[in-house]
């Protein structure tokens, strides 16, 4: 059974919020996915397709630069698609104030404003066996 996989998007004007909790999510042995696997050379859009429908959990790190992105839309959209197929979570990790989009308002969040990064990487370790156990 392959191991599951955690799809993390963020924008890069939230660098530095999303490096805490990838390096936290790391650290609870959580294999994930983020931009930062892309190589110089990489053709990116293949490489984040390719890494959506690989995913089995996927978590978007909700700030107003997220989803102010064009891009961030399309990932929630073809999660909701996959998710729809596959039953895998989307769970929107609010990083700053501001009020959820309808998109993901319908989905259990974390608000990471509220919590460290290691719980953070805890509940969705959490969810990362439970879509494992799953599959």
């Amino acid at each position: 059974m392959a191991k599951s996989k955690v799809f993390i998007s963020y924008s890069h004007h939230d660098y530095e919020t999303a490096m805490k909790l990838v390096d936290a999510l790391t650290a609870e042995n959580v294999t994930l996915w983020s931009d930062q696997q892309i190589r110089a050379g990489d053709k990116w859009e293949s490489e984040i397709l390719k890494a959506l429908n690989e995913a089995s959990v996927y978590v978007f790190l909700v700030s107003p630069d997220f989803v102010a992105s064009d891009w961030a839309m399309y990932e929630i959209g073809h999660a909701l698609a996959r998710s729809k197929e596959t039953g895998a979570p989307i769970v929107p990790v609010i990083i700053k104030n501001m009020i959820v989009p309808e998109l993901l308002n319908r989905f259990q969040r974390i608000d990471a404003r509220e919590i460290s990064p290691k719980e953070f990487a805890e509940k969705i370790k959490h969810l990362v066996d439970v879509a494992h156990d799953r599959a």
